[in-house]
């Protein structure tokens, strides 16, 4: 298995490049589900990506009383310790064969992209440690979508759920039920997502058909700078033509 030193070096090098993320090269879709970014083209409104996952090994200790002391290491802990789907695809399928590099994604058939996507979700847990344990706050401290994914991509807003039709919840729920949909890759394949309200406050989105799709974070147990766990929200970012 690569060396976590190599990732974080993979990792620096590839936040400089929207390569190693679901940048634009993924938007330009012709049609709606599974892109070979791994995001989720809809039938009108852009495409969601799929998570950006957090390296717990260290965001762990990143909660709380370990919170970023400036915007600067917050965005330094995003840019170099958040595994992109993009990133997860190239390293992924040294040790997944069942993965399908590209240079021309529209040759894929909807099976291989599954695969890919199964695949990576599950190498994803099992050897990167990346699961959708955030704290909120850094969702405001941090544009944490064009960091990662490049320009034209945001977190997603009230107005986009708003937006949705019943046929988009739809396109989710059934992208996103995956065979590899267990303990280990749930992460990938979750409804929930984080997105902001009109009032600019952070709020959790459920993608399900006939959901209320806005609700209050569920801060029982802590507050914005501490890891909300419990139920584990994900960052899909939202690119619009």
């Amino acid at each position: 298995m690569t060396s976590r030193l190599s990732i974080l070096l993979l990792l620096l090098l590839g936040s400089c490049s929207s390569a190693t993320g679901n940048g634009p090269q993924g938007t330009s879709a012709t049609k709606p589900g599974l892109q070979y970014s791994g995001a989720i083209a809809t039938h009108a409104l852009g495409q969601i990506s799929a998570p950006l996952l957090p390296d717990m090994i260290v965001w762990q200790y990143k909660g709380g009383s370990g919170y970023p002391a400036s915007t600067a290491e917050a965005v330094a802990l995003v840019r170099d310790t958040t595994y992109t789907y993009g990133f997860l695809l190239t390293v992924c399928a040294r040790t997944h064969p069942e993965i399908t590099l590209s240079t021309d994604p529209s040759a894929l058939t909807a099976e291989q992209l599954r695969a890919n996507y199964d695949h990576v979700a599950r190498c994803a847990y099992e050897e990167y440690g990346a699961k959708p344990y955030w704290m909120p706050q850094i969702l405001n401290d941090v544009d944490v979508c064009a960091l990662k994914l490049g320009a034209g991509w945001r977190l997603l807003s009230e107005a986009d759920l708003d937006a949705f039709s019943e046929e988009d919840f739809l396109l989710f729920k059934n992208t996103m039920t995956g065979e590899s949909a267990d303990g280990f890759t749930q992460f990938y394949f979750s409804l929930n997502a984080y997105a902001r309200a009109r009032d600019g406050s952070i709020r959790w989105a459920d993608l399900n058909p006939g959901a209320i799709h806005l609700r209050a974070l569920p801060l029982t147990y802590g507050g914005m700078k501490d890891l909300l766990v419990e139920p584990a929200i994900g960052v899909r970012c939202m690119h619009q033509p």
